[in-house]
């Protein structure tokens, strides 16, 4: 349902959709907090562009492959997030109010191919365990 104008918030009984891989409700109105809990079987998640904000969850399901949260009021740290999500391949966090480092947890992410956090209140540089990644 992307580029909808729906408004309102993303409603806590959403996993219930046992069989949804893919949730698309990017470049929407959406407000309110992001859910705690979605199903199991989730691979992409795309809630870019909307107008979320408060904390993401550390409880997003670890077979996600694709994460777009980019462009919203999302706020705290990456410390609970990158670290339980093994299997990511893109990650765009860019354009929101997240603070702190980026974590040395990142390095996990084995697949990552795309991650942009530009546009937020973090700090530093990246790990030196994520640069040497690819070279190992």
């Amino acid at each position: 349902l992307p580029d909808n104008n729906l408004r309102g918030t993303i409603p806590s009984e959403i996993h219930v959709f046992e069989s949804l891989d893919i949730i698309g409700l990017e470049d929407n109105k959406l407000e309110g907090t992001i859910p705690e809990k979605f199903n199991e079987s989730l691979i992409r998640l795309r809630l870019n562009n909307n107008r979320l904000t408060g904390d993401i969850p550390s409880t997003l399901p670890p077979r996600l492959i694709a994460l777009y949260l980019n462009s919203n009021e999302l706020e705290g740290t990456l410390d609970g997030v990158i670290g339980s999500l093994p299997n990511m391949r893109q990650l765009q966090l860019n354009d929101n109010q997240l603070e702190g480092d980026i974590p040395d947890s990142l390095a996990e992410m084995k697949n990552l191919r795309i991650a942009r956090f530009e546009e937020n209140k973090i700090r530093g540089s990246m790990p030196d365990k994520v640069c040497r990644q690819k070279e190992d």
